[in-house]
């Protein structure tokens, strides 16, 4: 299930922030450990508490969310959100895996950008 936050008191929303932008870095510095040690299943599941994190931050709309939900499926495909371009990232080891990744999310009509591993 997407996090969803609801900021209830203005005063507290500074904290709040800090509260969820620490949460993203921790994931960054978790995301730069496992390329490090080459664990791809950790890369994939960081990237995926990352984008929906960022989701529940930021506001994009809910088919963007439905859309990665289905992308962040694919097997042996990491996927993260880009925030800037509204669109996703894909990571694989296997060349034919992420055309695949790519050719599912052209068809739901969003840009991609494909990284191999």
């Amino acid at each position: 299930a997407p996090f969803k936050f609801e900021f209830l008191e203005e005063e507290e929303l500074e904290e709040s922030f800090n509260v969820a932008l620490h949460a993203l870095g921790r994931l960054v510095i978790l995301a730069a450990r496992s390329i490090v040690d080459g664990d791809f299943k950790l890369f994939k599941k960081v990237l995926m508490r990352y984008s929906r994190l960022s989701i529940a931050l930021s506001n994009l709309p809910l088919s963007i969310l439905k859309a990665y939900d289905e992308v962040a499926k694919l097997e042996d495909i990491a996927c993260k959100i880009d925030e800037d371009f509204r669109g996703f990232m894909l990571f694989c080891e296997d060349r034919d895996r992420l055309a695949e990744g790519l050719n599912r999310v052209r068809k739901m009509g969003f840009k991609a950008i494909t990284l191999r591993c």
